[in-house]
């Protein structure tokens, strides 16, 4: 019987013929070897498919598994079904990794249950310049994590334990597609029984693709996903015990419905779907109090500011 791997590499996969050798030859270059990657063909229509099979046949530590679209939560939970590393990994396919990535685990992981391992992102071809970037290897607890110091809304900046998935049957919410990673993300953190590690590698490169859903216009039901996320965590008493997600998330919201929402409903609907989804919570926050007495006046700012934001960006580059 062959060793089980100690991580497993998940990568779904969807129209991504244009970076996915890119994003493949980052893992296989890896100094550490102790692993399998998962690359899930989610209905790709384009050659993403045919290349995954290609790197398979030439692999070993290759499985490919082809299933209907079903978008990226629904293939990540597919690959959970068939990983058998101790640990899981997330990778998109139009981002890469370095060399060093899984480095971590060249040493023991004692009393661990989350690695974080931040992340470099790029703004554009070749130049970096938003990072979360931590200087030392630190063990922090799971409360000291929610800050905007440490805190990734990216489930591909962690390592998770797939024993803490499994045991409690932790998947990806595949009815919402803005904020399941957030969800994912709150939901394992409050099943932690042991610390979580911070590392300093930032081995993993977010490219910010025009082409993702995750950073074009979207339809209002779609900016609704950061409250539906907040109200299905209220059962969780991490959630209640600092602000930060509850800030986290209504921030999120608010920007989502005057920046980037291109069938915005009125104020009352939003307002209203606002104070809903938020009925359990007991937080205070500037930015909520304001966009329900003034949400005009919040509009025209949120606006101007990110046009002031695309200006600098485009002038920096």
């Amino acid at each position: 019987m062959e060793k089980q791997p100690l991580v497993s590499v998940i990568v779904p996969v969807y129209k991504a013929e244009k970076y996915l050798h890119r994003c493949v030859e980052s893992l296989l270059a890896q100094t550490f070897t102790d692993f399998e990657l998962l690359l899930v063909d989610d209905g790709s229509p384009d050659r993403s498919g045919e290349i995954c099979d290609e790197y398979a046949a030439k692999d070993s530590r290759v499985r490919v598994f082809h299933k209907e679209n079903g978008g990226v939560s629904s293939a990540r939970n597919s690959a959970l079904e068939y990983a058998e590393g101790d640990w899981i990994a997330f990778v998109d396919s139009d981002d890469w990794v370095d060399i060093n990535y899984l480095d971590i685990f060249f040493s023991p992981l004692i009393n661990i249950d989350l690695i974080h391992c931040g992340l470099k992102i790029e703004e554009k071809k070749g130049k970096f310049d938003r990072r979360l970037v931590f200087q030392d290897k630190k063990v922090i607890t799971k409360k000291e994590l929610f800050n905007r110091k440490y805190f990734s809304s990216c489930c591909v900046s962690y390592f998770y334990k797939k024993s803490i998935l499994d045991i409690h049957k932790l998947r990806f919410c595949t009815s919402i597609k803005y904020s399941e990673d957030r969800q994912f993300i709150f939901k394992y953190i409050s099943l932690l029984k042991n610390d979580i590690l911070l590392i300093n590698n930032q081995g993993y490169n977010y490219c910010l693709n025009p082409e993702s859903v995750t950073h074009s216009l979207r339809e209002y039901d779609r900016c609704l996903d950061d409250l539906i996320v907040l109200n299905s965590l209220n059962k969780l008493p991490i959630i209640h015990e600092n602000n930060f997600i509850f800030r986290l998330l209504v921030k999120n919201y608010i920007l989502s419905y005057c920046i980037f929402c291109h069938n915005r409903p009125n104020f009352n609907i939003a307002i209203k779907d606002l104070r809903y989804y938020t009925y359990s919570y007991k937080n205070k926050y500037w930015l909520y109090e304001l966009f329900i007495k003034y949400p005009l006046l919040i509009l025209i700012l949120l606006k101007l500011y990110w046009k002031i934001r695309s200006i600098y960006y485009f002038i920096k580059w």
